[in-house]
């Protein structure tokens, strides 16, 4: 009896929504907020002004190369995340006024490429400014995953890197 509320303890854990949000503000530097939601846990990482020129190392750059590198753990992740929102702002510069028009005209096209099934959870506004001496982003984007979901993807993860050493150790690293 005990094994078995330790057992549904542990799937309440793993299936509990887990809530991802970031805003994004880059106007000549960029500024990201993004809170962690987590049953009655809520946690922000605030940053300070970032200039364009500046680079940051992060601590996920190695999960981040490995997910991009295994074709199967990045579908199983993407297929098992869910977008509540995306909001975006683009107020696009370009060189002069005709360029500007010209790029605005061509990714308000591409918008309309997005199937109706995504629209009600995507809003993407793309603007001309012709004032401004640099184009501005501002981005509002809810996510939604599972603690299981971030567990199966790791052990994906580690699966595809054994067996990338197990290739380069029996020499078959060309195929």
């Amino acid at each position: 009896m005990l094994l078995l509320l330790a057992v549904l303890l542990l799937l309440e854990v793993l299936l509990l929504p887990l809530t991802l949000q970031a805003d994004l503000r880059h106007q000549g530097s960029t500024k990201v907020r993004v809170m962690l939601k987590y049953a009655f846990l809520r946690h922000t990482w605030p940053s300070a002004n970032q200039s364009p020129g500046e680079k940051r190392l992060h601590r996920g750059s190695k999960l981040f190369t490995a997910l991009r590198e295994s074709a199967e753990a990045r579908r199983f992740f993407l297929r098992h995340i869910h977008l509540d929102r995306l909001d975006a702002l683009l107020l696009l510069r370009a060189g002069d006024a005709a360029a500007t028009s010209l790029l605005t005209g061509s990714l308000r096209g591409l918008l309309c490429c997005i199937p109706q099934l995504h629209r009600r959870h995507i809003r993407i506004r793309v603007q001309p400014d012709f004032f401004r001496p640099h184009s501005t982003i501002q981005l509002h984007c809810i996510i939604r995953l599972t603690l299981g979901t971030l567990l199966l993807t790791i052990l994906r993860l580690l699966a595809f890197r054994l067996r990338q050493k197990a290739r380069t150790a029996y020499g078959t690293s060309h195929w």
